[in-house]
């Protein structure tokens, strides 16, 4: 169902579109769960109101950086991920892709295959290259881009997210790392500075999902903690994005859900990201939610968020057993 006339939809829209390339036909799902659903593969706006493909990418590009909020071990969800990257790059409006899969400063830019080993992250300072089909595609190979990111695949199982990052690489797009690195946390989680980041109200929105995040096995005193950690986590990567910003393009963001809702998010951190900027106004955001359905979804996004995208749903994991397992024996876990 999803295969069938994607790549003509772009030359059915009325205005500028109508004279851009095609869009790249869209992926097949690979999961089951709910695959019947009659919501998997609608896209549904704020509204209400349902979205074609051309539509959700034309909002997409319009906005300064459009977050596709995911769920991590979901292959559909980096499949759609990397056809948006596609689509953009092709019309020349994608400026790069920011991953919170990767420290921030660590990044592929066409400068090198790899930064050297055992060195700090470099600085971020890109020259825009004009992107997509006036770009230089730079050709690296999969291992030299797993280099250079210092990619994790621990955490982050690369065999998810090549697609995505290798289609920014092969459209020549910069590709960066804007997570608060690991080194950082704790002095994160030390600073009380962090719990005036974000409207009281957030914070203890924030506080309650680590508690069930963490299934409850967290002792209590230690959740405003584990939460400044999260809000570091979200300024870094504003600041990330903010620093990667160019005029007439968007930046893609690859982050968790929570992460890309703008209710609790990133978003509410773009300000002091750079408040010099953008007339002191944080630049316009797009949050798009891929979600996986099941008995209960409903059938139009979040209020964080201003689109959603159906996919069919994984197969149901018991996180809180593996976190009973991770935390075993641990008097004091992190």
């Amino acid at each position: 169902m999803l295969g069938l006339g994607a790549a003509g939809l772009a030359l059915s829209q009325p205005g500028a579109w109508a004279l851009e390339p095609a869009l790249p036909p869209l992926p097949a799902f690979q999961e089951a769960g709910f695959a019947d659903s009659p919501l998997v593969g609608r896209i549904v706006g704020a509204d209400g109101l349902a979205l074609q493909p051309a539509q959700l990418l034309a909002r997409c590009a319009a906005a300064s950086i459009c977050m596709l909020g995911e769920q991590h071990d979901h292959p559909d969800h980096h499949a759609l991920q990397t056809w948006v990257i596609q689509a953009l790059a092709a019309r020349g409006q994608l400026a790069a892709v920011a991953l919170e899969m990767v420290d921030a400063g660590w990044l592929v830019d066409g400068r090198a295959d790899a930064a050297p080993a055992n060195t700090q992250p470099p600085q971020v300072s890109l020259t825009p290259s004009g992107g997509g089909s006036a770009g230089r595609p730079w050709g690296q190979s999969e291992p030299s881009v797993r280099r250079a990111l210092h990619w994790n695949d621990d955490g982050w199982p690369w065999s998810l997210y090549a697609g995505p990052v290798m289609a920014a690489v092969r459209a020549g797009i910069p590709v960066v790392g804007v997570n608060l690195p690991d080194a950082e946390m704790m002095r994160a989680y030390r600073d009380p500075k962090w719990d005036a980041s974000v409207p009281e109200a957030v914070r203890r929105s924030v506080i309650d999902d680590v508690r069930d995040s963490h299934c409850g096995l967290l002792p209590a005193a230690q959740l405003p903690a584990m939460a400044r950690i999260q809000f570091a986590r979200d300024a870094t990567m504003a600041a990330g994005c903010v620093a990667l910003l160019q005029p007439g393009r968007t930046v893609v963001l690859l982050t968790g859900s929570f992460h890309a809702d703008k209710t609790v998010g990133i978003a509410l951190h773009l300000a002091a990201a750079d408040p010099g900027a953008h007339g002191g106004r944080s630049p316009g955001v797009f949050s798009l939610l891929l979600q996986g359905v099941d008995a209960d979804t409903a059938p139009r996004p979040p209020s964080g968020f201003d689109a959603v995208w159906f996919t069919p749903s994984t197969p149901p994991v018991d996180h809180c057993a593996e976190l009973r397992k991770a935390l075993a024996g641990k008097v004091n876990p992190p």
